[in-house]
């Protein structure tokens, strides 16, 4: 520890702590160290403290395990999305859980989320708004309600878990959007159908972005 601190050029004190999350996340003991010094140099380069740096990338590590990213693979769609959108390394690790307990599930990518947050932030919502909109758009999509089946059923077009699943989060959108432009090509009865759909706005702002 006191090693890595130096190389590091942290406190031991703040790799102490980070080393205590990372085990504590799921990282085995004997594999922490590199852990770590992959998730310092990540801190480093995404000026951030080594703390919010392995917090962020045990959530999404755990979170997308069934899809076999490395720390390495996290960390570089991670900065993939900092050049993208207007957002930095810790915004992203301190807001990645708000999105990490469904998007998995729903068999959307880590890089598809992160993308649709950078895309989003640089319309203006902060990382933590980006995130908590594209969580609110999967759970419409993924369980929807009586009135957005009655849409789906209208606009003839099948949105549930499956269709995330197959054609991911911005191909299903990007499925629904065009049902509604062939349906109407009236903006104001557009946004009215997708509120309908999505009835909470942070879903709607989200897919409006």
């Amino acid at each position: 520890v006191l090693k890595l601190s130096r190389e590091l050029g942290a406190s031991p004190t703040e790799v102490v702590k980070a080393m205590y999350q990372a085990i504590s996340s799921g990282v085995a003991p004997e594999k922490a160290i590199e852990f770590l010094r992959q998730a310092g140099k990540a801190a480093i380069a995404g000026v951030t403290d080594i703390f919010t740096a392995t917090d962020g990338l045990t959530t999404a590590l755990n979170a997308w395990k069934a899809f076999g990213y490395s720390v390495k693979d996290i960390s570089d769609y991670m900065f993939v999305a900092v050049k993208a959108g207007k957002t930095t390394f810790g915004e992203i690790a301190r807001s990645i859980g708000n999105v990490a307990g469904i998007a998995p599930q729903a068999g959307i990518k880590l890089q598809e989320v992160l993308a649709a947050m950078a895309t989003i932030t640089t319309q203006g919502l902060t990382t933590s708004e980006a995130f908590t909109g594209i969580r609110a758009s999967i759970e419409c999509l993924m369980n929807p309600t009586s009135q957005a089946e009655k849409w789906f059923k209208k606009l003839g077009v099948q949105i549930d878990a499956n269709t995330l699943k197959q054609k991911g989060l911005k191909g299903t959108i990007e499925y629904l959007m065009q049902a509604v432009k062939a349906y109407t090509d009236d903006t104001a009865e557009q946004k009215k159908i997708l509120g309908e759909v999505f009835g909470q706005l942070e879903a709607l702002n989200a897919v409006f972005i």
